[in-house]
């Protein structure tokens, strides 16, 4: 299966995908512009989304995905502490 990780912390995609490359292929990039742009190019399992991105937020991206009928199952990572997030 392959994943796309949307992280803009270079270090914490580092680490994140190290771990997951044990067992899955793993692509990584650090906006929502580029996620958009590589779902509809490369077909992912999984889409592991940052909401606290620089310009377009997580959120607005997965509304996006959603829009380009892109179907995948999509993780949520955020940092934040709230629960409502």
């Amino acid at each position: 299966m392959k994943l796309l990780l949307v992280e803009d912390n270079q270090r914490l995609a580092e680490r994140i995908s190290y771990h997951l490359r044990k067992s899955y292929v793993v692509d990584v990039v650090e906006s929502g512009e580029d996620a958009l742009i590589k779902v509809q190019s490369v077909e992912y399992g999984v889409i592991l989304l940052d909401l606290g991105l620089p310009g377009m937020s997580g959120l607005e991206v997965c509304k996006n995905l959603r829009l380009l009928k892109v179907n995948n199952p999509i993780v949520v990572l955020t940092g934040n502490a709230d629960m409502t997030d």
